[in-house]
């Protein structure tokens, strides 16, 4: 697979997943990344946990070009289970929901730059609203491959520098007391009721 970035986000399971999974779909559909090869994997949604306590879904990542405010991407649907067997840290089954996005889409010159390409806030802005008007219990997280779901495990782990791994991150009001100091790294601005924090180094200004 080539190098990543991606949107994430993470729903407790308390009723059926396939409740989720709709809710997911119609993400997906707000942003236009829907096609009829995306509809098959959704298809073959499962729930088996793995000997590792895993769930891989059936949903596997198909890669889409789609534009969001004239910015076009390389991107795929992600879906991936977790459960207390496979995280102890866990006491309920939860769904990781993500898009995935080719890196070299979104950094300048990369791979040797890491800094985001002008004009990509918006677009990114766009999808975490479309996740934060369905899945508002939760925090929404642009992160690098190298943080992939690190901001996550600084929430189970009590962990301040895993918590704060992150190049971008939509934060509800319900959710705002994990993050109630920015640390310098991360500059901080108020969004349509919502806390935007955005790593500096990266985004230009």
């Amino acid at each position: 697979m080539p190098a990543y970035h991606q949107l994430q986000t993470y729903k407790i399971l308390e009723a059926d997943q396939k409740v989720v999974i709709e809710k997911y779909t119609q993400v997906l559909k707000n942003v236009g990344c829907w096609n009829g090869d995306i509809q098959k994997h959704f298809d073959n949604f499962s729930w088996k946990i793995e000997d590792n306590g895993f769930v891989y879904t059936g949903i596997q990542k198909e890669w889409q070009r789609f534009k969001i405010n004239d910015v076009e991407f390389c991107a795929a649907p992600h879906v991936l289970g977790w459960t207390p067997q496979g995280n102890p840290k866990l006491k309920s089954n939860y769904l990781e929901l993500g898009l995935l996005f080719q890196s070299a889409d979104l950094e300048e010159d990369f791979p040797s730059q890491i800094v985001y390409r002008k004009g990509l806030e918006e677009g990114f802005l766009k999808i975490m609203f479309e996740f934060a008007k369905l899945f508002p219990d939760s925090g929404i997280y642009l992160t690098d491959e190298v943080q992939d779901g690190e901001p996550w495990d600084g929430l189970l782990e009590n962990d301040e520098r895993k918590l704060w791994n992150f190049d971008m991150a939509l934060i509800s009001e319900n959710f705002i007391k994990y993050y109630r100091i920015a640390p310098e790294t991360h500059s901080e601005n108020n969004v349509s009721g919502f806390k935007l924090f955005k790593y500096k180094e990266k985004w230009p200004s």
